[in-house]
């Protein structure tokens, strides 16, 4: 389950997640809106999804890109804050659950998983999957500057988070088998490898927020963060680069 096939993530999660057409998705935590054309490609025209994010700007962003789905009724999306109890929904509600990179931020994991329990239909599928972010790996010439930034990111929590956990991914198993759920019906990670240096790249962003976050503390000098910058994109132009990261995921069914 969830093994490493190519780095297109979002395109395993979406067929993990097993939706067919007529079924109602709701994407917890939507953000961007990145998983909404794979879950569309399911679907395929018959059912909705129903986008939740506490962020208004970003929902609007949605808006503006799926028009055509929101008039014909196959999109909703609504603002709401995941970490207040209860949900905004009915019980036995959706049919799939997808919920990724959010569970950090939550105060209250356990609570929110079985939220997802109660508004889930019997026999509803819950998929959490998260960056586990401690798990970064750079080909770097400094090794040792590396870890501390990897574990400066991962143990940081950031101005815009209530809460935050850079080791989350390899605890959504336990937290699914202390749910409601009982356990997790399959678990699994994903391995996400680039050996391309670029702003459109995941390990490209990761750089430069961890060398923020150190720049902000004050603890490690700037000239060394800046040197180390330029040895990936060294890396990166003598075709010796290398960055991964896991994306843990956990499935649950509800009992019927």
């Amino acid at each position: 389950m969830f093994s490493y096939l190519t780095n297109d993530h979002i395109t395993q999660l979406a067929s993990a997640l097993d939706v067919v057409p007529g079924m109602r998705v709701l994407d917890l935590g939507s953000g961007s809106g990145s998983y909404l054309p794979a879950i569309f490609a399911e679907l395929d025209g018959a059912g909705r999804v129903t986008a939740v994010d506490r962020s208004e700007r970003a929902l609007s962003d949605i808006r503006e890109q799926y028009p055509e789905a929101i008039e014909r009724g196959c999109l909703e999306c609504k603002v709401a804050d995941i970490a207040a109890h209860p949900l905004p929904f009915e019980d036995n509600f959706f049919d799939r659950i997808l919920c990724q990179n959010v569970i950090e931020c939550v105060a209250d994991r356990m609570g929110l998983i079985n939220e997802c329990y109660r508004v889930l239909k019997p026999g509803g599928k819950l998929l959490i999957s998260h960056h586990d972010f401690d798990t970064a790996v750079y080909n770097s010439s400094e090794v040792e500057l590396t870890r501390q930034l990897v574990h400066g990111f991962a143990d940081t929590t950031q101005d815009w988070q209530d809460n935050s956990d850079g080791q989350i991914g390899r605890k959504l198993s336990g937290l699914m088998a202390a749910s409601y759920f009982g356990g997790p019906e399959k678990r699994g990670t994903i391995l996400i490898e680039e050996y391309e240096y670029s702003p459109r790249a995941y390990g490209y962003n990761y750089s430069k927020w961890a060398t923020d976050i150190a720049m902000k503390t004050e603890e490690l000098p700037i000239g060394d963060l800046r040197n180390w910058l330029r040895d990936l994109e060294i890396k990166a132009s003598e075709r010796n680069y290398y960055f991964s990261i896991c994306l843990m995921a956990a499935l649950g069914t509800k009992s019927r």
